[in-house]
């Protein structure tokens, strides 16, 4: 058994159990809860450039060139509107 947290609600999932994640979608992660291991299969895209937002460690992380690099949001500054 396991649980996955989307957002802040938290659903427990088992065998036979189908979830999907839409890009840019709500922050979400899968952890084992059992006492066995915890088996799933995951698809998706895997993009040459990515950006990841973990809201609960208000941390980005930019993976581009073969390289990951993390932001954290209180470093962040806005940028000014193009001319």
């Amino acid at each position: 058994m396991g649980t996955a947290e989307i957002s802040e609600d938290e659903h427990p999932v088992g065998p036979g159990d189908f979830l999907a994640f839409p890009a840019a979608g709500d922050a979400h992660h899968l952890r084992n809860t059992g006492s066995e291991d915890l088996v799933y299969l995951m698809g998706g895209e895997k993009w040459a450039t990515d950006i990841v937002h973990y809201p609960d460690i208000k941390r980005s992380m930019l993976k581009s060139g073969g390289r990951r690099v993390w932001a954290d949001w209180a470093d962040m500054q806005e940028l000014p509107p193009r001319p």
